[in-house]
């Protein structure tokens, strides 16, 4: 039996101190180590060489409805529901694309 479930190894890991290259265990949903060239097994292992690991996911492409039609789902409720149980994707930062005009990204309308 593997000691974890799940090993992300060889990545540049995002933390709010800085970047480091480290390995991350992952049992149980939950992250319990990081640290470099972390020692064990595990059930998966994914090779992050070269690439930058995040503490979260960013979701680009969002429609929150707003402004306009909040009463659908506005920001609230759509990232209420991304933080479901069932929800298998959980992004920590999202970037909202506006369907209705007046569009807030553009200077005029």
């Amino acid at each position: 039996m593997s000691a974890h479930d799940l090993i992300v190894r060889g990545g540049s890991v995002v933390t709010p101190s800085g970047i480091v290259e480290a390995d991350i265990a992952v049992s149980d949903e939950r992250i319990i180590a990081v640290e470099p060239e972390l020692e064990g097994t595990a059930d998966e292992e994914i090779d992050a060489t070269g690439l930058h690991v995040f503490p979260g996911c960013i979701d680009p492409h969002v429609h929150f409805n707003e402004p306009g039609r909040e009463d659908w789902e506005g920001f609230a409720t759509g990232t209420a529901a991304r933080w479901r149980p069932a929800a298998r994707q959980r992004p920590s930062t999202c970037r909202s694309t506006p369907i209705r005009r007046p569009w807030t990204a553009r200077a005029s309308t």
